[in-house]
């Protein structure tokens, strides 16, 4: 099973352009919490990068929102978001997963040639060829 520090998602975080000067505090701010990286990429431009079972990029929006900055709330960030709610929610359902069994490859070989296929002929070698 993969552990939640081996899935790391990088998402971007578009900021209002009002007020303006909010990018380098939210990047202060957010990069108070710990297992966060944040990087500056424009004036309102955010790169995030977390562990998925940490944290949801829904949650640190709506943190940088109850802290008092203006996410952009244009469609297309809506949309990102909804984007990347979708993505956080199944890699957190997919560590909740046990790891699927697997065979090694000559296991697979060895139950492969022991199954019946459509094509097996069961006539013996002598009765089939023409004499």
């Amino acid at each position: 099973m993969p552990q939640p520090s081996t899935i790391i998602q990088e998402r971007e975080l578009r900021l209002a352009a009002l007020p303006a000067g909010q990018g380098p505090l939210a990047m202060a701010w957010l990069g108070r919490l710990p297992g966060l990286e944040v990087r500056q990429e424009g004036p309102l431009t955010l790169t995030v990068r977390y562990a998925a079972g940490r944290y949801r990029m829904s949650e640190l929006r709506q943190q940088l929102t109850d802290a008092g900055f203006h996410p952009d709330n244009s469609l297309w960030s809506r949309l990102r978001l909804a984007l990347y709610d979708y993505s956080d929610q199944l890699a957190r359902h997919n560590l909740a997963q046990p790891a699927s069994r697997s065979y090694s490859r000559e296991a697979y070989a060895r139950i492969y040639q022991q199954h019946l296929h459509g094509d097996h002929d069961d006539t013996p070698e002598e009765l089939r060829h023409d004499s």
